[in-house]
C-alpha cells in the first residue's frame, strides 16, 4: 500500500529531463537528442549502466524525520530482435549517512520482462521482480515503536496474453506476488510478523472492442486468491481470502493530445474464516495525460485500492489515491514540475486517515552524461488517531551519473 512518505521521495524521481526515457534511464527508441543516454554496446545487448548520489532531508512530526545520502548504483540491459524484446533492470539503493535510526541501510530492485510479438497479431509478454524496502512508519497496518523499519521482501512473477478474437480484442493476465515481513524490535525485545508473510495469486481477463476507434470501451473480470505462511494467525481465526473484482470503462487516445481510461467497478474479499467479514465496496480508477502543447504535460490519475488483512483487531483498508502532475519544458534540457496528491483511507476498524501533499521540482541535464534533480515537499496526515496526525516538509537533491 502506498504511503504518504514516499510522495516526497517521488516527486523528485518524477522530475526527469526533457526527454522521454524508459525506466532505468534507458531513451526510448526513434528519439534523436543530444541528451538521450548512448549506452554500452555489449554483442545483441546494449547496456545503459548509471549511478545517482541523493541527499534528503525531512523536518516535521510525522514519517522518519532526519538527513539522509542514498548512493544508488543501476543497469539496464535491452536486447531488441524482433520478434523478441528483454529488458533486464538491476538498481540499489545503499544508505552510507542517515541520521535516522530507522532508515534501511540497503534497498535493492531488479527486473526481468520478455515481450515476443506471435503471429496473428498476438503478443506475450512474461515478467518478473525482487524488491526489498523499509516498512513505513504511517503504515497503520505495522507494529508502532519499532526500534528500526524492518525490511520487506516482495517478489513478483506475471504473464499476459493480448490479441484479436474478430472484431475484439482479448487480454488475459495472471499475477503472482509473494511478501515476505522482517521481523522487528521495540527496545531490542523482538516483534514477530510471520502472520502477515503471504503469497497472492490473480487472474484477470478483459475483452474490449479492437482498439481502432479514439474510443474503446472494456470490460474486466479478476479472481484472487491469497495464502498465508500461517494458515491460522496468533488470534486463532483462518487467514486466507479470495477476492474478486468485476469492472467496466473505456480507453479514449487522441495522442498526442489527450489519452486517457476510465473504469468503475465493485471489488469484494471473502475470508475463509466465517467469523470475518472481509471488505467490499466500489472501485474508481482514472488516468489521464494531456499536452496541449509540446512543452506541457499535465497528468491526473486515481486509483481504488483494497488492502486486505484477516485479523480483526486490523481488517484491511480500502484507500482512494488522486495525484495530479504537470511539466513544462523550460528548454530542451530543463524541466519544471509541481504535484499535488491526497488519499482518504477507511480502516476496518472505523478510523478514517486523510493524506495531502504538495512539491515542486526542477530537472536539468547539461549533458548527455549528467543529470540533476531537486525538489521540495510537504506533506500532511489527518488521522482520528491524534498521535498520527502532523506534517513534514522534504527537501531533496539528486545527481545521476550516466552512459
Amino acid at each position: 500500500m502506498a504511503r504518504l512518505p514516499v510522495l516526497a521521495v517521488l516527486i523528485v524521481a518524477c522530475a526527469g529531463p526533457a526527454v522521454a526515457q524508459v525506466a532505468g534511464g534507458a531513451p526510448l527508441r526513434g528519439l534523436a537528442s543530444p541528451y538521450d543516454q548512448l549506452g554500452i554496446v555489449a554483442g545483441r545487448f546494449t547496456l545503459y549502466p548509471a549511478i545517482e548520489i541523493s541527499g534528503r532531508f525531512s523536518g516535521g512530526t510525522i514519517g522518519d524525520p532526519g538527513a539522509t545520502v542514498v548512493l544508488s548504483p543501476e543497469l539496464v540491459a535491452i536486447y531488441e530482435a524482433a520478434p523478441l524484446t528483454i529488458t533486464a533492470t538491476l538498481s540499489a539503493d545503499i544508505v552510507p549517512v542517515a541520521t535516522s535510526p530507522t532508515s534501511l541501510v540497503v534497498g535493492a530492485d531488479a527486473s526481468l520482462s520478455v515481450r515476443l510479438d506471435l503471429p496473428g497479431l498476438w503478443d506475450f509478454a512474461i515478467g518478473a521482480a525482487y524488491g526489498l524496502a523499509a516498512q513505513s512508519a504511517l503504515d497503520p497496518l505495522n507494529p508502532g515503536g519499532l526500534d528500526r523499519a524492518p525490511g520487506i521482501h516482495s517478489t513478483t512473477a506475471n504473464a499476459t496474453l493480448e490479441g484479436p478474437i474478430g472484431p475484439l480484442a482479448l487480454r488475459l493476465s495472471l499475477d503472482v506476488q509473494r511478501t515476505f515481513y522482517e521481523d522487528g524490535a521495540i527496545s531490542g525485545v523482538p516483534v514477530d510478523q510471520g502472520d502477515r508473510n503471504n503469497l497472492l495469486v490473480t487472474g484477470a481477463a478483459r475483452l474490449s472492442t479492437d482498439g481502432a476507434a479514439r474510443f474503446t470501451p472494456f470490460v474486466e473480470i479478476a479472481y484472487g486468491r491469497r495464502l498465508y505462511d500461517r494458515p491460522v494467525d496468533t488470534d486463532g481465526f483462518t487467514q486466507g481470502f479470495r477476492s474478486v473484482e468485476l469492472r467496466g470503462g473505456f480507453v479514449y487516445d487522441s495522442a498526442p493530445v489527450l489519452t486517457g481510461e476510465v473504469a468503475v467497478g465493485v471489488h469484494r474479499d471473502i475470508p475463509d474464516d466465517p467469523a470475518l467479514q472481509g471488505l467490499r465496496g466500489f472501485t474508481f480508477a482514472a488516468s489521464s495525460v494531456w499536452s496541449p502543447r509540446e512543452p506541457v504535460a499535465v497528468t491526473l490519475a486515481t486509483r481504488t485500492t483494497f488492502t486486505g488483512d484477516p485479523s480483526p483487531t486490523a481488517g484491511g483498508s480500502v484507500r482512494q489515491d488522486w495525484t495530479l502532475r504537470g511539466t513544462l519544458a523550460v528548454r530542451d534540457n530543463v524541466t519544471v514540475g509541481a504535484t499535488a496528491a491526497y488519499a482518504t483511507e477507511w480502516l476496518a476498524g472505523g478510523d478514517v486517515e486523510r493524506s495531502a501533499a504538495l512539491g515542486a521540482d526542477v530537472a536539468w541535464q547539461p549533458t548527455r552524461w549528467i543529470r540533476l534533480n531537486a525538489g521540495v515537499t510537504q506533506q500532511w496526515l489527518w488521522s482520528t488517531d491524534p498521535s498520527r496526525t502532523g506534517g513534514t516538509t522534504t527537501v531533496a537533491v539528486t545527481a545521476r551519473l550516466q552512459r
